[in-house]
């Protein structure tokens, strides 16, 4: 790294920002937004201006983590949000939104590390009225790019389960689960999330989530997430207060189909994922922790499988260390999963880093027992 290279000159320029005293409290994508904001009269200046310090994006983290956690993160997805200086680019300067990714792709080509620039044309894209057929192309393009964060994305829709009709399912519980609680996307849906670009209703009760499907690249191997159930949002209401619910104490069946048109280029894997965040208000700022199943499991499975859970057979993830997502994703003790609220996650790992998942999934049904486990 040179004394003139973009990383040292974005580094330089956000020590300086940094000291400005309307600045210096904020937090550091706000401070970057501002400064950038404050400091250009034109499209092309504030592209300018971003990108020198999009380029130290790393570096600019490991500066801040030690007081803003996760909130450290400054790449080109986050500083180029719809809330960020992409919304000035199209409100202020009138890009429209193919002028937009355009404009960004220029950043990608011009970068010495151009996957944050490719992960903020992919969050956009999937949020678009784009063809499904135009995003499997591009990751298809970039699957062979030898950078594998270039496919980053994570985007749910979230949004459009939490219209569906909140009425338990009319369908038989799997034999043996008399008595369990029962969680479904149709009886909970703010417990769950989908990350894929659609959802739809199928006539036989199921939602189904669809592809393309998110890469997430912020673990030392890259996973595609399918879907979540927020077990602490999905139990509120069925756990005694005074008796929290414990993950390791109880049996798990997941119940679920998912088709893809080249099932064996891939694995279904389950992950544990949580936060160190003792307050909602203090997520943000917080470390996340991710355990993975230590058993794959079947593609498809309409009658349901059964999930051990004690924390043996969870093996800890770390971060990725090139993303600055990674400052925030440690490798964790799995005896935390008892201790701390959880995210159940299906995810599609590749046994073909070249192979884009296509296909789609009925979202898990989850049944668990009532009865403490021995």
């Amino acid at each position: 790294m040179t004394a003139d290279s973009p990383v040292r000159r974005g580094i330089a320029q956000w020590q300086h920002l940094s000291d400005q005293e309307s600045l210096a409290g904020l937090p550091p994508l706000r401070r970057l937004v501002e400064f950038v904001r404050a400091h250009s009269d034109s499209a092309e200046e504030l592209l300018d201006q971003a990108f020198l310090l999009c380029e130290a994006n790393l570096e600019i983290g490991k500066l801040e983590y030690p007081q803003w956690q996760g909130l450290a993160v400054v790449d080109a997805a986050a500083v180029f949000s719809r809330e960020g200086l992409g919304g000035d680019l199209i409100h202020q300067y009138h890009y429209d939104f193919w002028d937009f990714l355009r404009a960004i792709g220029g950043l990608a080509q011009q970068s010495h590390d151009p996957a944050q620039y490719h992960q903020c044309i992919n969050q956009n894209l999937f949020s678009s009225p784009a063809d499904d057929e135009l995003i499997i192309s591009r990751l298809k393009s970039l699957s062979n790019r030898g950078d594998i964060r270039n496919l980053g994305c994570m985007t749910d829709t979230s949004k459009l389960l939490q219209g569906l009709n909140t009425t338990e399912s009319s369908r038989q519980q799997p034999a043996g689960q008399d008595g369990a609680i029962m969680i479904t996307p149709r009886s909970a849906p703010t417990a769950f999330e989908a990350y894929g670009r659609s959802i739809k209703l199928n006539m036989d009760g199921h939602v189904i989530v669809r592809s393309p499907f998110c890469c997430n690249v912020w673990f030392e191997q890259p996973f595609y997430w399918l879907a979540s159930i927020d077990l602490n949002t999905a139990l509120s209401t069925d756990t005694d207060p005074t008796n929290p619910f414990r993950l390791s104490n109880h049996e798990l069946k997941l119940q679920y189909t998912l088709k893809l048109d080249q099932e064996q280029a891939f694995r279904l894997r389950l992950l544990l994922t949580s936060t160190t965040a003792a307050e909602p208000n203090d997520s943000g700022r917080a470390e996340r922790h991710a355990w993975i199943h230590r058993h794959a499991y079947p593609l498809s499975a309409e009658s349901g499988i059964s999930i051990t859970t004690h924390p043996d057979h969870w093996q800890a993830l770390s971060g990725s260390e090139r993303m600055s997502y990674g400052l925030k994703c440690r490798a964790a003790d799995p005896g935390l999963i008892d201790e701390r609220p959880m995210q159940l996650v299906l995810v599609l790992e590749p046994t073909d880093t070249d192979s884009i998942p296509c296909g789609q999934l009925s979202l898990p049904n989850l049944w668990i027992t009532t009865d403490q486990q021995s």
